[in-house]
């Protein structure tokens, strides 16, 4: 067990300000260019309470790779030294979450993601992606192991979840990694769209993305740029709103998208530059309306 990790995100307000973490803008190619950040810091605050998490991007090199987990029996998808790991970290009300997902960075095909959640729970779950489907191991403390590290965990569950894969052959990749698609996707203006497909709620989604257009935002955060930070606050920013709307494909009984806490239609705003995400919008059950904003990021 390895490395740290996204797995399933969970119901409810805990994971609200999870992997908001991508942003590249597209070349004028097509092609997509190198992420223009290394971390970012997010927040949700309602009704009291507050979740904040903090975000990297890194490169994956030989080590990282080597820690995907085998998948016995099915053949896993291969993952290539030049891809890249989302790291994220989220605090709230006695919880901590660390997690991390590997993947393409061009196509988002994702090939595992891992959580570790220590306090009030204690669990973790590592799901590996191959042709066939997604294997997933969760691993869980006895009643007598509670508090004690993970490595002397002995509750071990395995599940293998059979997907149909998408008839366009497009890849599929994990919630996370749909908000680095939007990022570094196609749509550049209001009108354009793309297609999707997310591992959510144990099935495949297709996930139709659409630009929707400018909307004036509010923003507040620190900004650091060789190594100099600076506080870019403005009531008049022009954010490109991205409506996200979920469908279900072959195999999915329901069109229910579960993204960062947040479930059914998420809009997400981006820097139309910096493709930073400025504010991620949705609802959660029993809260309402959330809005998660950007609070602090590091460009290369």
């Amino acid at each position: 067990m390895r490395g740290l990790g996204i797995g399933r995100l969970g119901r409810g307000f805990a994971p609200l300000a999870a992997v908001l973490l991508i942003g590249a803008s597209p070349s004028p190619s097509g092609e997509t260019s190198a992420v223009p950040w290394t971390s970012l810091t997010l927040e949700a605050s309602k009704l009291g309470l507050t979740a904040r998490s903090t975000v990297e991007v890194k490169g994956l090199g030989e080590d990282a790779a080597g820690d995907l987990i085998a998948a016995p029996g099915y053949d896993a998808l291969p993952s290539r030294v030049d891809g890249l790991r989302l790291l994220e970290s989220t605090s709230f009300l006695g919880r901590l979450s660390q997690s991390t997902i590997w993947f393409d960075g061009k196509s988002g095909e994702t090939w595992q993601r891992e959580v570790i959640e220590t306090g009030k729970r204690e669990r973790y779950k590592a799901s590996r992606f191959t042709r066939q489907g997604v294997f997933t191991v969760r691993v869980n403390p006895t009643d007598g192991e509670r508090g004690q590290p993970m490595k002397r965990w002995t509750n071990r569950r395995e599940t293998f979840y059979p997907l149909t894969p998408p008839a366009s052959g497009a890849p599929v990749i994990e919630p996370g990694v749909l908000v680095y698609q939007i990022a570094t996707g196609r749509i550049r203006k209001p009108g354009e769209t793309e297609t999707l497909y997310a591992f959510s709620d144990e099935s495949v989604l297709a996930i139709e993305a659409e630009g929707m257009g400018f909307t004036t935002l509010r923003v507040d955060y620190q900004l650091t740029q060789a190594g100099k930070t600076h506080r870019v606050a403005s009531s008049n920013v022009q954010a490109l709103e991205i409506a996200l709307r979920a469908k279900p494909t072959s195999g999915a009984s329901e069109a229910q998208l579960e993204l960062l806490g947040l479930q059914g239609d998420v809009k997400i705003f981006l820097d139309p530059q910096l493709r930073l995400p400025l504010r991620v919008s949705g609802r959660v059950r029993y809260v309402g309306r959330v809005d998660i904003e950007l609070q602090a990021a590091t460009l290369d």
